[in-house]
């Protein structure tokens, strides 16, 4: 990340908003009709006369919105909201069906979890994203309005009154007088493609953030799904044998020892372990002396009430730590003291402990909480401020943000989960899919997905060692392991497994194997992507994923427990389709295919045709669903 960006993102900068503007700007929709941007922003209880100055840019056939708001009065301004309508002379018709966007791990911030799909004039308006909707005006003819900056407010974008609406609350924010500050960018794109449409907003992003997305992809193993909190070292011990033991047959080594959540007394003392561990400098020596890259988890955005820096320094926190959310509370990176704790806290893990890879989770959270803050800036900016605190803190190491605004890390991160945690119980594991698949082209544009972890235990791959939390005891089959299994690696760019490795039973072992030692891939397309997402576990069948050495595969699933017979199309004259377990050959003369699974069944299907990357992925197509 550049460090001018960086810098910028440091600074505590008491921008903000103004109040009533309306702006009319041509639109690249194909009837050539004209958007106009309305804003209406409350301060004070009312319509303020705050001055503002908006620019419209095309750029790469997208039309953008930067709007600058200045406090023009002689007096201080408290913001209270703000709502902008990207209003169309002809609104979108009742019935259209639109995405509300694959932008957030978890659902504290805004609802829904899960990116649906819905149609204009059901919900009233409520089915929001804090990222991108995506419209299919009809089938060829698909809309996106989308933010592209989150730098100070929390947008929500939804539609009502078939317009584009985005509202933000403006937290009482303070604009001095002469004051100045950006409203979050916008912009509006039109495309016949729905595919193309979703890669154009990714490169819209990438560029505007500069992003350099990471070469690395890991294959790992991690504490938390199996033990949760309940892990000793003797369990790291015990996995890092068994690692070392699957690597004398893997072509594709496990590199990353991943200690998760639960290694700390209070959350927020980063320093000292509990006592089910030696000091933390000693564990990760002894991860590193195996061969392996040491890995660490802490919550950089809250703490524990109870903890030391908490009783030391509460003026480190919101509210200074006197309004505990069931025993939490949060920093305030508005504070030079905060800053300067978790940045010691990381360099002391870097260089005194050898951790080359963080996992920063709970992030959202550090955008929930209200109240008094050292500098009177709103919970975004708040954020922002310790993102970047904790980026320079890292220097050149793994950065996994864990529970994030997906918009809010671009430009810090290598790595960010996609979806809730996984569970080994269906249909848990379908929403971790239907997630994860809606994320698909973020994934090595913006960053590494990371899906969560690779598990594929059943209950006989269990001991008395596992978790006390009932929910990580898996009810699981063998085909509803291999279902998660095969989405693990099309999906993503980390397959970290968390069972316990050294007893897994022989068919779990070969099916590990064979993950591992698959190929990355750099893009997974659900191909019936319209059709699905109705609920959240409807879930895609038919993904298209291209492969880092450039091949291509076709990934079919059953998510159901009846048999299913599915048709592909599109395929090119003269295809192969070659199963990647079994090595049986499907021949496709004319293109397409017909494919049987049971119940609970998937397939990842090597492709070996002559139609190139780009017209396979618009001419594939499933007709069965």
């Amino acid at each position: 990340m550049p460090i001018p960006y960086l810098a910028m993102k440091l600074l505590p900068t008491l921008r903000l908003l103004p109040l009533f503007v309306l702006l009319s700007i041509p639109s690249i929709g194909r009837s050539g009709e004209d958007a106009s941007l309305e804003l209406k922003i409350i301060a004070d209880g009312t319509i303020n006369t705050i001055k503002t100055k908006s620019e419209k840019r095309i750029q790469n056939g997208s039309i953008i919105w930067d709007t600058q708001l200045t406090n023009a009065s002689s007096d201080i301004k408290k913001l209270e909201s703000i709502q902008a309508t990207l209003a169309f002379e002809t609104p979108l018709r009742s019935g259209t069906r639109y995405m509300t966007g694959s932008h957030i791990m978890a659902s504290e911030v805004v609802d829904p979890l899960f990116m649906q799909r819905y149609e204009v004039g059901e919900n009233s308006g409520k089915a929001g994203s804090l990222m991108y909707l995506l419209v299919a005006v009809d089938q060829n003819d698909y809309r996106l309005v989308g933010l592209l900056s989150w730098d100070a407010f929390i947008c929500e974008l939804s539609i009502q009154n078939g317009q584009f609406q985005v509202k933000a609350d403006g937290e009482k924010r303070p604009l001095q007088s002469g004051e100045s500050m950006p409203f979050e960018s916008l912009v509006y794109l039109q495309s016949e493609n729905w595919q193309d449409l979703l890669l154009q907003y990714a490169d819209l992003l990438a560029e505007k953030y500069d992003l350099r997305v990471s070469d690395k992809d890991w294959i790992g193993w991690g504490t938390w799904d199996y033990y949760t909190r309940y892990f000793s070292l003797q369990d790291i011990i015990d996995n890092v044998q068994g690692a070392k033991e699957l690597n004398k047959t893997l072509k594709n080594k496990i590199e990353l020892i991943q200690v998760d959540g639960s290694w700390w007394v209070e959350r927020g003392d980063y320093y000292e372990t509990n006592e089910r561990f030696p000091d933390m400098g000693q564990v990760m020596d002894y991860i590193r002396d195996s061969g392996f890259v040491a890995g660490l988890h802490f919550d950089g955005f809250r703490a524990s009430a109870k903890a030391k820096i908490v009783a030391e320094h509460p003026e480190y926190f919101v509210d200074r730590a006197q309004n505990a959310q069931q025993g939490i509370v949060f920093f305030d990176y508005s504070h030079p003291g905060a800053r300067a704790y978790i940045s010691d806290v990381i360099t002391n893990a870097r260089e005194n402990w050898g951790a080359e890879y963080f996992k920063v989770d709970f992030m959202t959270q550090g955008m929930l909480p209200e109240g008094e803050t050292h500098l009177p800036v709103t919970r975004l900016e708040r954020f922002n401020m310790g993102l970047a605190t904790m980026r320079e803190a890292m220097g050149d190491t793994y950065f996994l943000a864990c529970n994030a605004l997906f918009g809010s890390v671009l430009g810090y991160v290598e790595a960010c989960r996609t979806s809730k945690d996984i569970k080994p119980q269906y249909p848990e594991t379908l929403r971790n899919v239907t997630q994860n698949a809606s994320a698909w082209f973020m994934h090595d544009r913006l960053f590494k997905n990371d899906v969560d972890y690779h598990i594929i235990r059943s209950p006989e791959d269990e001991d008395h060692t596992i978790s006390k939390s009932p929910g990580k005891h898996s009810s699981l089959n063998y085909h509803q392991t291999e279902l998660w299994n095969n989405f693990v690696v099309i999906a993503g760019g980390l397959r970290i497994n968390s069972d316990k490795l050294p007893i897994l039973t022989k068919p779990k072992v070969k099916m590990l194997r064979r993950a591992f030692d698959s190929p990355f891939y750099t893009s997974c397309i659900p191909i019936d992507f319209w059709q699905s997402f109705k609920t959240p576990t409807d879930a895609p069948r038919l993904y298209l994923a291209r492969s880092d050495d450039g091949s291509s595969v076709v990934g079919v699933f059953n998510w159901d427990a009846n048999p299913v017979t599915l048709e592909l199309k599109g395929l090119g004259e003269g295809t192969r389709l070659i199963d990647q377990a079994s090595s049986e050959t499907l021949y496709l003369p004319e293109g397409n295919a017909i494919v049987h699974l049971p119940g609970y069944h998937s397939k990842l299907l090597n492709y070996e045709g002559s139609l190139p990357a780009d017209q396979l992925r618009n001419s594939l197509r499933l007709d069965s669903k």
